[in-house]
C-alpha cells in the first residue's frame, strides 16, 4: 500500500444528522449557537466604545475646508474610502473631496505625501490604514493638515499627530464591565491585552461605525460584509456574523447589489464573494493604470454604471491571469524546490503579481514561497505565501520584516541577511502538510439529501473561522467516468452517490483512468444536484488520493504460505 499523503483530523467523533449543525458550530468555536443561527438577535457594538470617535465626529461636522481621502490598495480600502466619500458629500454637499490613490499596492499615506501636500488640503481621512504612520502624520500636522485615521490594523506606534479611531485603541484593564457586548483577549508582544471593541472588524467596518456616530441616514452594511470577507476577517465574531448576514441579505449599494447578482457563481454567501467579487476588485488594485485602479471606488460612489464597471473588471482580471501564467512558466524552470521553502526572484515589472505567482507555487509544492524583487541596492522586497502561519516567526527572527496576514504577507529582507534568512527558514521544524480538518469521517450512505441540504441552506454561515463542512470517505473500487469537453470532469459513483471533481487536468484525468479497481480517499463538500425534476445529494471532491489497496475478499497467497 502506498503511504497516505492526506492527513485527516475529524472534528466530530461521529455524525448525528439531527444535531450536526449545532455540534459542528460548537467545535468551530461558536459559543452562542442560538445567536449565530439567528443574527437578528445580535446587537451591533456602539460606536461610542471607540476611543476618539467623538473627536472625529466633531471634526467632520465642523468646517472641513478642502478635504482629501486616501484609497488603500485593496477591496477593503476601496469600500472604506467610498463610505468616507459619501459621508463627506452627505454633510458637506458643496465640497468635492480630493482622492489620493497609490501607484502600486502600497498602504497608508507615506508614499502619497508629495501629492497630498501639493493639493493644499485642510483635512485628510485615511481609512483602512495609517494608525502607525507617525512620521507621515507628523509632517501633515506640521503643514496644518488635520488627519482622521479610521483603521483596524494593530497599532505598532502611538500616533499623536492624528485622530486615530481603531479597535486596538480600546485596551482596558480588568475588572471589566459586565454589560459590554464583546470582550476580546489577545496576546500582543507577549502580554495578554483585553479590548472592548471587536478587533476582527474590517477597515470598512470602522468607517461604518463612524457613519453611525455621525447619525448618517445611509446604510453601508453591504460594503462592510464584502470587505470582511475579502479581508479574511473571522466570522466567529458575533458582530461580523451579523454584518455579513445583514449586508448580503439586504444590499443597498447599487454596485454591490449588481455584483452579488452577476458575479457570485457560488451563491450570495461568503464563498461566492471570496471567489466572485474579491478577485475582480483586487485585480484593479494591481493595475498600473490609475483610472482603472479607481474604477471599483468610482462604481461604489455611483460615478460608473455597475454593468460597465464589471465588464472592465473581468477584462482586467482575465489579462492579469494570462500575465501571471506567463510569469509562473518563466520562473518554473529555475526554481529550487529541494528545500523546505522556496525562494525565487522576479522582475520589477512583475511586482504587482508577485503575491499571485507565489500563491501558485505554494499551492503546487505545498511549501512556503518567497518571491523577491530588488527594492534598492541594499534590500529585497516581495511576497510570502505559506500553507502555515509564518509572519510572527519571521518577524521574531529579526532577519526580515513581514506585514500582512499570517500566511500571506509582504516581506522585506536586507541583501546581507538573505543567506542567513534562507538557512534560518530551512532549519525550522515546519509541518507544511497540516491535518485537513473535516467535520466527520463518513460512509457513502451517510450522504443524504437532508445532510446536503443542511450544508447548502446554511452556506451564509461558512467563512473564515467557520469553514464550510468537509467530510472524509474511502471509496472502494468506485465506478469512474471521465467527461472531456472544454474542461474535464471526473465522476465517481459508489452506493448510488455521485462524487464530482470539476476542472481536472490531463495528468489527473490519466490518474483516475488508471484507478479502476483501486480505493480512492476523498475529502468532499456537499451540494444538491437537480436533474429531470429530481433533487439528489452530490459530493464535490476537494482533495483526493488514489490508494493501491488489495481487494479484501482475495487471499494474499504470499502471506498465506509464510
Amino acid at each position: 500500500m502506498e503511504e497516505r499523503k492526506i492527513k485527516i483530523r475529524p472534528l466530530l467523533d461521529s455524525l448525528n444528522e439531527s444535531t450536526f449543525l449545532q455540534e459542528y458550530l460548537v467545535v468551530c468555536g461558536i459559543t452562542d449557537i442560538d445567536a449565530y443561527l439567528n443574527p437578528d438577535s445580535i446587537e451591533y457594538q456602539s460606536p461610542d466604545m471607540y476611543k476618539n470617535m467623538d473627536v472625529a465626529v466633531d471634526m467632520l461636522h465642523g468646517d472641513i475646508g478642502r478635504i482629501g481621502i486616501v484609497i488603500d490598495s485593496d477591496m477593503d480600502g476601496a469600500c472604506s474610502a467610498a463610505i468616507a466619500y459619501m459621508l463627506c458629500k452627505e454633510y458637506h454637499p458643496e465640497v468635492e473631496p480630493i482622492i489620493f490613490a497609490h501607484t502600486g499596492k502600497q498602504h497608508g499615506c507615506t508614499d502619497l505625501l508629495p501629492d497630498i501636500l501639493a493639493a493644499n488640503i485642510d483635512m485628510l481621512i485615511i481609512p483602512d490604514a495609517g494608525s502607525s504612520e507617525v512620521d507621515a502624520c507628523r509632517e501633515l500636522y506640521e503643514h496644518g493638515i488635520k488627519v482622521i485615521v479610521l483603521d483596524h490594523h494593530i497599532i505598532e506606534k502611538e500616533n499623536r499627530h492624528a485622530v486615530v479611531v481603531n479597535p486596538y485603541n480600546s485596551a482596558i484593564i480588568p475588572p471589566m464591565p459586565d454589560d459590554q457586548l464583546e470582550l476580546v483577549e489577545r496576546v500582543y508582544n507577549g502580554v495578554k491585552v483585553t479590548y472592548t471593541c471587536n478587533t476582527d472588524i474590517s477597515g470598512t467596518g470602522v468607517v461604518e461605525k463612524f457613519a453611525c456616530a455621525l447619525d448618517s441616514t445611509q446604510s453601508f452594511k453591504d460594503l462592510v460584509a464584502v470587505s470582511l470577507i475579502s479581508d479574511i476577517c473571522s466570522l466567529r465574531s458575533p458582530e461580523n456574523r451579523k454584518y455579513v448576514y445583514d449586508g448580503l441579505t439586504n444590499p443597498t449599494n447599487p454596485f454591490i447589489k449588481y455584483c452579488l447578482e452577476h458575479c457570485c457563481n457560488r451563491g450570495v454567501n461568503p464563498e461566492g464573494v471570496a471567489f466572485g467579487i474579491a478577485p475582480l476588485a483586487n485585480a484593479l488594485a494591481r493595475s498600473d493604470d490609475q483610472s482603472t485602479k479607481r474604477l471599483f471606488f468610482d462604481a461604489l460612489i455611483g460615478k460608473i454604471e455597475p454593468e460597465a464597471a464589471v465588464k472592465v473588471m473581468k477584462a482586467v482580471k482575465s489579462k492579469q491571469d494570462y500575465q501571471v501564467k506567463n510569469v509562473v512558466d518563466k520562473l518554473s524552470d529555475g526554481l529550487d524546490t529541494s528545500h523546505k521553502v522556496i525562494i525565487g526572484f522576479g522582475e520589477p515589472e512583475n511586482k504587482s503579481y508577485l503575491g499571485l505567482v507565489a500563491n501558485k507555487f505554494c499551492g503546487k509544492y505545498n511549501k512556503p514561497t518567497f518571491l523577491l524583487i530588488e527594492l534598492n541596492s541594499t534590500t529585497w522586497s516581495g511576497s510570502m505565501r505559506s500553507p502555515i502561519d509564518l509572519l510572527e516567526i519571521i518577524n521574531e527572527s529579526g532577519l526580515a520584516k513581514c506585514q500582512g496576514h499570517d500566511a500571506a504577507a509582504g516581506i522585506t529582507v536586507k541583501k546581507s541577511n538573505l543567506k542567513r534568512f534562507a538557512r534560518f527558514l530551512d532549519g525550522l521544524d515546519l509541518d507544511v502538510e497540516p491535518d485537513i480538518e473535516v467535520a466527520a469521517q463518513i460512509e457513502p450512505n451517510n450522504i443524504t439529501r437532508n445532510l446536503a441540504n443542511l450544508c447548502v441552506e446554511n452556506n451564509i454561515l461558512w467563512g473564515q473561522g467557520v469553514p464550510k463542512p468537509l467530510f472524509h470517505l474511502t471509496l472502494l473500487s468506485p465506478q469512474i467516468y471521465i467527461y472531456r469537453n472544454r474542461s474535464t470532469t471526473v465522476k465517481l459513483v459508489q452506493d448510488g452517490i455521485e462524487f464530482i471533481k470539476f476542472f481536472v487536468s490531463n495528468e489527473e484525468a490519466n490518474q483516475f483512468e488508471s484507478a479502476q479497481g483501486k480505493s480512492i480517499e476523498v475529502v468532499v463538500s456537499l451540494g444538491l444536484n437537480e436533474y429531470n425534476g429530481q433533487i439528489k445529494p452530490q459530493a464535490i471532491i476537494e482533495r483526493y488520493e488514489i490508494v493501491d489497496k488489495p481487494n479484501e475478499n482475495e487471499i494474499d497467497w504470499s502471506e498465506y504460505f509464510n
